[in-house]
């Protein structure tokens, strides 16, 4: 037991204690329960002087790295390949059809099929420009350019899909079909 006359009261828990030992990055005096050691330095170091990675890991506030696109502390820097700033698991996202890493600038996640295309090897959509995913998207069958979810249409006649452009409004035919003139095709058995 010790009486509050020499015990320390901890500036991190509030309690008194006579367990106490000192704070390397801020000379303040911490009771050993709120002490935690630094995992890069190993240095010991009390609240408000290190943060805990989402790992799990803890690390003190000169050994913390902040990242160039958000600021925010990471564990670890990576690069984007396109334009090599600096960016961190929350700020970048791994490309699915070349598999690197890209910053947020370079980055976009299709909404018609929730896959991340880098600016480089997105598609856009002839009609609307949105950006179309090279890995599930196909190009009209008649004009060969890329098309979005939006910009799409059924042919009337084959049912087949081709983006709008080349399906006509008002008789919902494709140029394909189109082309014949319905009432002179021979009949088929």
């Amino acid at each position: 037991l010790i009486c509050s006359t020499c015990a320390v009261r901890c500036p991190g828990c509030k309690q008194y204690s006579a367990q106490i030992d000192t704070c390397a990055l801020s000379g303040q005096r911490f009771c050993r329960n709120c002490l935690v050691q630094c995992s890069e330095c190993h240095r010991t170091v009390g609240p408000g002087f290190y943060g805990t990675m989402p790992s799990g890991k803890i690390v003190c506030r000169d050994c913390v790295r902040l990242c160039a696109g958000c600021n925010r502390p990471a564990e670890s820097i990576l690069h984007c390949a396109l334009c090599g700033e600096e960016c961190c698991e929350a700020c970048s996202g791994k490309c699915d059809v070349c598999g690197e890493i890209h910053c947020s600038r370079h980055i976009e996640t299709v909404h018609a099929c929730g896959h991340n295309v880098c600016t480089r090897d997105a598609l856009a959509c002839h009609i609307g420009h949105e950006v179309v995913c090279p890995t599930c998207s196909r190009s009209c069958g008649i004009c060969d350019r890329p098309y979005c979810t939006d910009h799409h249409s059924a042919c009337a006649l084959c049912g087949k899909y081709y983006c709008s452009a080349c399906v006509e409004f008002e008789s919902g035919l494709c140029a394909t079909c189109g082309a014949f003139a319905l009432g002179t095709l021979p009949p088929i058995d």
